[in-house]
């Protein structure tokens, strides 16, 4: 879990600059929110993971509710929170996102939630990245020049009729 945004799964990076998808590197990332951050004075970034209790059972519904011919169901989830994290030197900004990682061994899935983003000119990188760009997705409004219809198209956006939820199969 990397402060700028994303998620790295062999070795931590701290790019504070986002790139466009796809990327062509040699790196699995998962971007729900990559911009140049700073929760070195406020904000707070918590992760945990489960394989039991009632989150996976809630992330297992949610997950047969968007994509129903799988009869999935869940024994791992990950989930990692950025809670009100200033751009870097905007102190007075707060932004609050969520990616939440669920498997099964067989099937994996990715969820980003979208919370309060504070409506800075910043440039966001938004989806998902694999290794060398074999899969890779980009949140419409990734990268648009002003940050008022990237913030809309994530926080009312969605791909499973939820405003601010975005849910892969991956």
């Amino acid at each position: 879990v990397n402060h700028n945004g994303h998620l790295t799964f062999e070795e931590p990076w701290n790019s504070y600059s986002p790139k466009r998808f796809p990327m062509y590197g040699g790196r699995d990332i998962i971007a729900p929110f990559w911009t140049d951050l700073d929760n070195s004075a406020s904000g707070n970034i918590y992760y945990d993971q489960y394989t039991n209790g009632s989150i996976l059972q809630q992330v297992t519904q949610d997950i047969n509710l968007y994509f129903p011919e799988l009869n999935f169901h869940a024994n791992w989830i990950f989930i990692a929170t950025w809670h009100k994290i200033p751009y870097f030197s905007m102190p007075e900004t707060q932004t609050t996102f969520q990616t939440v990682l669920a498997s099964n061994g067989n099937y994996s899935f990715v969820l980003l939630n979208y919370g309060c983003l504070a409506s800075k000119k910043v440039s966001i990188e938004a989806g998902y990245d694999t290794a060398f760009s074999c899969h890779h997705f980009n949140i419409l409004g990734s990268f648009f020049d002003d940050i008022v219809p990237k913030v809309k198209l994530l926080t009312l956006g969605s791909n499973v009729n939820r405003s601010g939820r975005w849910a892969f199969l991956v």
